[in-house]
């Protein structure tokens, strides 16, 4: 079975201190993914959880020299449903999102680390090529930018 997202939703830019999105997620073999930006040099994700259950685990984290920090996690095999997805951060700032559910996983490793390709650059052109996919994998990419001075 190909891996195919079935629902999404964004967190919406805010200055706050956690994240809350409703999202329905069904389907055969399931998996959420959760991924967030958040512009600060010290912030971090203290904490990801799915409403119905389920173990978020991180899968990736980097913080640019623009002082941006994007962090990945997934929710293999969770409790389907409409429920609720939840970061909680160390201070307030600024952050923004998406929460986006897959059908068609792998559920006991959505994101092997073997497939994970991470960049932090200055650059307008990034190829990032992960070493093991198929034809029956998905791709998830979250990028984040900041502007000095804003």
């Amino acid at each position: 079975m190909a891996v195919a997202s079935s629902a999404s939703a964004n967190i919406s830019p805010a200055t706050t201190t956690n994240s809350l999105v409703t999202i329905s997620c069904g389907g055969a073999s399931p998996t959420i993914i959760g991924a967030v930006a958040i512009s600060s040099a010290t912030i971090t994700v203290t904490s990801a959880t799915w409403s119905l259950g389920g173990t978020p685990a991180q899968v990736s984290s980097s913080r640019s020299a623009g002082n941006v920090l994007v962090s990945i996690w997934a929710v293999p095999a969770p409790t389907t449903g409409n429920g609720s997805f939840r970061f909680g951060y160390s201070a307030s700032g600024h952050v923004n999102g998406i929460i986006t559910c897959y059908t068609g996983a792998n559920q006991s490793t959505p994101s092997a680390a073997a497939d994970r390709v991470t960049s932090v650059s200055v650059s307008t052109n990034i190829t990032l090529t992960p070493a093991n996919l198929t034809a029956n994998d998905a791709t998830f990419y979250l990028g984040a930018n900041v502007t000095n001075g804003n």
